[in-house]
């Protein structure tokens, strides 16, 4: 008879040195993802040198109204000078990019080649996350420096995936996805997410972008549920794919590894 057998090999306890070290990473996740939204948000009017100022007014800020999520929930969504609303993207990014490079200081987080590697791979998805957080979009530059990270981490031997599964994980998740864009007539999903599905699929093999492409459907139709029976969303309400995607490959990643066979 067939049936799914799971197993995890995820550490379930820590000590308090670890523990320190985790929450470390988290806050440097936080100013990365607050780094992430001023790369996005303000309309130019924020820049990467010098003071930040206020998205409706122009004030300046002082430094307590930038603590990433901190400072927003304190706020309570609106800016000090003007009572503008803040974006809920703001604390979304910090709080997401925080939770990723935390995950991430679990598996790895020391000072070899394959940390940094690693590093970078979830640096890049924390932009991708603002990108199409912000403005619906996933820029071509981000799949870029994706796929190139992609193809280091095969030939190290960072990844537990041989070339000709990759490729073939790849072409599988990218068709997969086109044929979705082309029912849809590109209303179901944007050409960036066909890409980024590719990626993913050479990233993660068979077995991991199977996995992360479920977490991705199930739990982007779960959230737009839940925003239809608050009211908050439509049947016709567009949602953003990328984060879900990124959500599905860091945990296939990164997460309880996950064993599914057969028998």
């Amino acid at each position: 008879m067939a049936g799914l057998f799971v197993s995890f090999d995820f550490p379930v306890s820590w000590d308090m040195e670890e523990i320190v070290f985790i929450l470390g990473w988290v806050f440097l996740g936080l100013a990365w993802g607050s780094f992430a939204n001023v790369l996005q948000a303000g309309g130019g009017r924020k820049k990467l040198l010098g003071r930040s100022v206020c998205d409706g007014c122009g004030k300046r800020l002082n430094w307590w109204e930038n603590v990433p999520v901190l400072s927003w929930a304190f706020l309570r969504g609106k800016s000090l000078c003007c009572q503008s609303p803040l974006p809920w993207q703001y604390p979304l990014v910090e709080l997401l990019s925080g939770l990723s490079f935390g995950v991430w200081s679990s598996k790895f987080g020391g000072f070899t080649g394959v940390d940094f590697w690693s590093l970078l791979v979830v640096g890049i998805l924390v932009l991708v996350l603002a990108w199409d957080l912000w403005q619906m979009i996933i820029p071509d530059w981000s799949l870029l420096f994706l796929f190139g990270l992609t193809l280091v981490g095969l030939g190290a031997g960072f990844l537990r995936v041989e070339w000709v599964e990759a490729l073939g994980a790849g072409l599988g998740a990218l068709g997969f996805f086109l044929g979705l864009w082309f029912l849809t007539r590109g209303k179901g999903m944007g050409m960036g997410d066909v890409k980024m599905a590719g990626v993913m699929g050479i990233f993660l093999g068979f077995e991991g972008v199977a996995w992360a492409l479920w977490l991705a459907f199930v739990s982007g139709a779960l959230l737009g549920l839940f925003l239809m029976v608050l009211g908050r969303a439509g049947r016709k309400t567009a949602l953003p794919f990328g984060p879900f995607l990124i959500f599905g490959w860091l945990l296939a990643w990164l997460g309880p590894r996950v064993y599914t066979f057969w028998r």
